[in-house]
């Protein structure tokens, strides 16, 4: 098939990734704005009982991070081969996937928070106020679990202004309510939870919204046909790639649960920088996934059209956008050094750590955005076990470094740290000659 040039260019590329990385920075705008509400009230444990929860729910959604991967590939090769029966059919499997896992983790309320009590330990209060915030929390899981699901629809048909949209309203209606319930209402974790689980399901209300109002426009007017909907290798494909991303999602959190229960082991302050070194690489992850995230969608488009070249084209302009971005922000790095440390920490021991170590924040873009962006390449190439592998490899050289030196310290773990992510970068990079030659994607 023809390649169309305007398609592949690098401004067509940037055009569906900026929506996406303004977007992205709303997502830490909230959980600012929890620890910020909780950190006015009496007591530390209000802040300690809301971050507990809230990691609990992020390893949830980590788990379910699959759906919205899988949806954008499968969605972008269905566009691609300008299958509309197909596409409308992704959004139904994906959906009943999302809804009937939300309600069954609903059922298992209070299995999650006598299990999140054991796992994490805290004073009497701050487990009571996890348990407390856990408990209305868990009703947005349904929601948000859909939403994460039409993202990565939209993501498929390169609808990224609209993502965008959803987005940064959920997130700043979030944010409102937060202040509105707390601040207005003089409510504490209930009022935190109450926001998230409010904000998600208006989020899904404007989604249903909009897919009824431009149901033509973007293929929801398909004709739902049962026998597709329950295709079985449909249904296996989504399952193999779900099982391939948890283990990748699996090794990517105990890369960085290496990190702070090595450092907690070392003392405080290890452990601080290390939060602080993990908070910015979270930051700067949120930014160049704005880039992966349009090469998913590219990516499998391409492929469903049997557009090589233009596949070929797609791969090299996006590592190189990504390699710009990532080089920009080692720059700003460089330049905000101490304004960044500043707002972070006031405590000048921390300061000294963090200024002594900054070179391996600098240092994260360079590391990291190969591996982001073949990541993304990857998802739209339905690549899943190959993510699976090279993460998993990573993961046990990361280990390995850090484990060969003893005793453990600082320097080890953060070396350790950037050598993982330039391993899963160069380990990835091997995959685009099989993406390009297989014969079953051409």
């Amino acid at each position: 098939m023809t390649s169309n040039a305007s398609e592949n260019s690098y401004y067509h590329i940037w055009r569906l990734s900026w929506p996406i990385i303004l977007s992205n920075l709303s997502f830490p705008l909230a959980g600012a704005v929890d620890v910020a509400m909780m950190g006015h009230l009496p007591d530390p444990a209000y802040v300690g009982g809301v971050g507990l929860g809230s990691l609990v729910f992020n390893v949830l959604y980590l788990a379910f991070a699959f759906l919205r991967m899988s949806t954008t590939g499968f969605t972008a090769r269905a566009k691609g081969e300008r299958n509309q029966t197909e596409l409308v059919h992704i959004l139904y499997r994906s959906t009943v996937i999302a809804l009937c896992s939300g309600l069954f983790l609903i059922l298992l309320k209070h299995p999650i928070i006598l299990t999140a009590q054991y796992l994490l330990n805290g004073s009497a209060l701050t487990e009571t106020l996890m348990a407390e915030y856990m408990s209305i929390r868990i009703y947005d899981v349904p929601a948000t679990l859909f939403n994460i699901v039409i993202l990565g629809w939209l993501f498929g048909q390169q609808r990224m202004k609209l993502c965008m949209v959803h987005l940064v309203s959920v997130n700043f209606l979030n944010v409102g309510l937060n202040i509105l319930f707390v601040t207005g209402l003089g409510m504490d974790v209930d009022g935190v939870a109450l926001s998230t689980v409010l904000a998600q399901y208006a989020g899904s209300a404007f989604f249903i919204t909009i897919l009824f109002f431009q149901r033509k426009k973007i293929f929801v007017s398909a004709r739902l046909d049962t026998t597709l909907l329950f295709d079985r290798q449909k249904w296996k494909d989504i399952f193999s790639i779900a099982r391939d991303l948890s283990v990748r999602t699996l090794m990517i959190w105990a890369v960085e649960a290496l990190l702070l229960s090595e450092a907690a082991e070392i003392g405080d302050l290890s452990l601080a920088t290390i939060q602080i070194i993990l908070t910015l690489f979270n930051f700067i992850a949120f930014g160049l996934d704005g880039i992966a995230h349009a090469a998913e969608a590219l990516v499998g488009n391409k492929i469903g059209a049997k557009d090589k070249k233009g596949l070929q084209h797609i791969i090299t302009r996006s590592i190189l956008l990504s390699g710009l971005l990532a080089c920009s922000t080692s720059l700003l790095l460089f330049i905000g050094e101490w304004p960044i440390l500043n707002l972070l920490t006031g405590q000048a021991e921390l300061l000294e750590q963090g200024h002594h170590y900054w070179w391996v924040v600098m240092l994260i873009p360079l590391a990291s955005f190969l591996a982001f962006i073949l990541d993304g390449i990857c998802v739209g190439a339905s690549e899943g076990r190959r993510m699976r592998d090279t993460t998993l490899l990573s993961a046990c050289i990361c280990f390995v470094i850090v484990f060969s030196i003893s005793p453990v310290n600082l320097t080890a773990l953060l070396t350790g740290f950037l050598v993982y992510l330039i391993a899963r970068g160069l380990l990835l990079l091997s995959a685009i000659p099989a993406i390009l030659h297989a014969p079953e994607k051409f």
